[in-house]
């Protein structure tokens, strides 16, 4: 809060982590520059997906946390009870641009993409 204060010309701020997704729009919330200063949060929970909706958010950098958490376990499932190895020893998992015209899906989409 102190710094946009300070800084009248900050325009843009992007959050690497849901903790700081919430602490940057509870500062422009209470600053009243929601929809003045854009701002791009990190992850996608109900309460991001809300933030998004209601123009609090511009974007939100989905790097599909449930997903990687899915695919760790399916591999350690299917290597301790069924003893096959992963076809390679990284899972990639692609994030994505979250934005309020496909917000709707993001947190549906979560497991199967």
């Amino acid at each position: 809060k102190r710094m946009l204060v300070q800084y009248p010309d900050i325009y843009a701020i992007y959050s690497c982590s849901a903790r700081h997704t919430m602490q940057m729009c509870r500062a422009v919330t209470e600053l009243n520059l929601a929809g003045k200063v854009k701002l791009v949060g990190n992850d996608c929970f109900p309460e991001s997906i809300e933030l998004l909706k209601n123009g609090v958010l511009t974007a939100i950098i989905d790097k599909k946390i449930i997903r990687q958490g899915y695919l760790a376990l399916q591999a350690l499932f299917n290597f301790t009870i069924k003893g096959e190895y992963p076809a390679s020893s990284i899972l990639y998992v692609s994030p994505s641009v979250v934005l309020k015209s496909n917000a709707e899906n993001a947190l549906n989409m979560q497991i199967t993409e």
